[in-house]
């Protein structure tokens, strides 16, 4: 199971190595965005959920999110990363790689391309792959 964490984590590597500068990286439990990357004159906020709960206290805690919870989450980045686009910034999500998450976004891929939204992926092994349906290169 990866958390959010996991999944902030791993993006970041691989922004690092794609040339971006990380200039904010939150954990789960902070408020704000979970990643602030930039690279030369470009800005790049990622908005990040993981495929189960950051908290041992909650009664999700190691079990996977269901596909309510999952839509959920990625209303929520989506949001964000509309709201990032407005700004002026680019924008990013980033999920599991995994079932639900994909399916969610697929019946959004149209509208995550016209709005420039990259979506990266973080497979179990932290591996990352990310869509490049956006007008930017990430």
């Amino acid at each position: 199971m990866l958390y959010e964490d996991d999944v902030t984590d791993a993006v970041c590597v691989e922004l690092e190595r794609r040339g971006w500068m990380i200039v904010q990286k939150l954990r789960a439990t902070q408020k704000g965005d979970d990643i602030v990357a930039v690279r030369g004159t470009e800005r790049l906020v990622v908005e990040a959920k993981g495929e189960t709960s950051s908290k041992p206290t909650t009664g999700r805690y190691g079990s996977a999110f269901d596909s309510g919870q999952v839509n959920s989450h990625v209303s929520r980045a989506m949001l964000r990363a509309m709201r990032v686009v407005s700004e002026g910034c680019q924008a990013a999500v980033a999920f599991p790689n995994e079932e639900l998450h994909r399916l969610e976004i697929e019946t959004v891929r149209i509208a995550i391309g016209r709005l420039g939204v990259a979506v990266c992926w973080v497979s179990p092994d932290c591996s990352v792959e990310i869509d490049q349906t956006a007008d930017f290169e990430v």
